[in-house]
């Protein structure tokens, strides 16, 4: 009898054992399960080409890759792609290049960008754009920020002029820097500005040359001559006056209205078919349309919103009203652009 009873006991305690023992194997492997999927989710790493002024230490772009990690489970990699038209020269001659998001493109770079990368359509909610750019929303490329542009002087060192023409004929002789417009978007739009408004290009260009001092490859360093005093007027944004008035409390820093009307920028996002998490390089996208991130961008970026209803600081609504020129003949640009370029390059 007691024999008996020892048996069922160990056939107790190895049963017990035995589930145990399986249960322990399911929880190692349902932890394991766990961690992997963790350990994906924290492999997924987006490339993000970005301008400097995006990405530097008082851009908006370090605050937007936080706040988007926090949801995305995912690290957000800026690249600087210098120029634009550099990171598209890039993307072009290597077409498998890795490349996620491409920030920064202008509405002038997007003819050339839709001839030679393919790009991955952003479906987006129904956004309530500005009247000033809801034309100019397209299904792959997605704008984010935008700006009138022209010429910024310092007070007391140049005087303003009234028009375009008469700033080619009458500014003083080196005293413009300007962006190369074969490398920087911001130096298509002057071209632009040229070529829609003068009825001579190649004389306007021509004359455009006596005024200027210095061409950088960006605007950044365009810019950042033109703060050190090396010129007295840059090709700049309407909204930089926002940085100058709100940041450094200095208000010499002028913009000249123009009765032809003043060149805008749009800057644009887009997702390259060499993306390698399509899904989270779309999120990532839409991401920048959230209030959270437009009040960044006009905050950080210092350009104005393309949502509607972004709450704005003083500075921006003190800046002068300018007449925006319209984007009649783009395609005629673009069909002139490279032609329009080697003249300048040969003045």
């Amino acid at each position: 009898m007691n024999s008996k009873l020892n048996i069922s006991k160990i056939s107790l305690i190895l049963m017990f054992i035995v589930v145990g023992i399986f249960a322990a194997i399911i929880g190692y492997f349902f932890r394991q399960t766990i961690m992997q999927h963790e350990t994906q989710k924290h492999e997924i790493r987006l490339i993000v080409y970005a301008p400097k002024s995006f990405i530097s230490s008082f851009g908006p772009g370090e605050e937007i890759k936080k706040n988007f990690e926090k949801t995305c489970g995912c690290t957000v990699d800026y690249v600087d792609m210098g120029g634009a038209q550099t990171a598209i020269d890039k993307m072009k001659l290597d077409p498998t290049r890795r490349v996620d998001v491409v920030l920064g493109v202008d509405l002038l770079d997007l003819e050339n960008v839709s001839k030679s990368i393919p790009t991955q359509e952003v479906m987006l909610p129904n956004e309530n754009f500005r009247k000033e750019v809801h034309t100019m929303v397209f299904p792959r490329y997605v704008p984010y920020d935008w700006s009138p542009m022209g010429f910024v002087y310092r007070r007391g060192e140049v005087k303003p002029f009234k028009s375009l023409a008469e700033f080619l004929k009458m500014a003083p002789a080196k005293s413009l820097v300007l962006e190369d417009p074969g490398l920087s978007s911001a130096g298509l739009e002057w071209l632009y500005w040229i070529f829609r408004t003068q009825t001579n290009v190649r004389g306007a260009l021509q004359s455009l040359r006596r005024v200027t001092e210095t061409v950088a490859p960006t605007w950044s360093m365009a810019y950042g001559l033109f703060k050190s005093g090396q010129a007295k007027i840059a090709f700049s944004y309407l909204t930089s006056l926002v940085y100058h008035w709100q940041v450094e409390k200095d208000h010499r820093y002028q913009f000249m209205p123009f009765q032809e009307g003043q060149p805008a920028q749009i800057e644009y996002a887009f997702v390259p078919d060499s993306c390698w998490d399509c899904a989270t390089a779309k999120d990532f996208v839409r991401d920048l349309l959230t209030v959270q991130n437009q009040k960044l961008l006009a905050e950080k970026n210092f350009m104005y919103p393309v949502i509607a209803g972004v709450p704005l600081s003083g500075a921006f609504r003190d800046l002068p009203k300018v007449k925006v020129l319209g984007r009649e003949g783009l395609g005629k640009f673009a069909h002139k652009q490279n032609e329009l370029i080697q003249a300048w390059q040969n003045f």
